[in-house]
């Protein structure tokens, strides 16, 4: 099985989704975090099938491997968290 034609449509889907999620002008916890890791999280968001046109706030877990991601003016929210070393998204209410 040749790994490339995958590779290169995962680079391009998560460089499409980094597109899709300005930071708002208000977000809180953004400032906190390396872009990178809100890039990342909002890629994770978007791979999961979920909306995250931009990025409200984000905080890290103090306890455990994961993070709180608010999107599209504090409209959706979502729990990224690491289980059994796979990142998993749940919408949260």
């Amino acid at each position: 099985m040749n790994i490339k034609p995958i590779l290169l449509t995962a680079v391009f889907t998560v460089g499409t989704a980094l597109a899709d999620a300005p930071i708002e002008p208000d977000a809180i916890g953004v400032d906190q975090h390396h872009p990178e890791v809100v890039q990342a999280l909002t890629t994770l968001v978007h791979i999961s099938g979920y909306r995250c046109d931009s990025v409200s706030a984000v905080v890290k877990y103090v306890w455990g491997s994961g993070y709180t991601l608010t999107c599209n003016q504090f409209q959706y929210t979502y729990e990224v968290k690491d289980v059994g070393g796979r990142f998993v998204v749940e919408v949260t209410e």
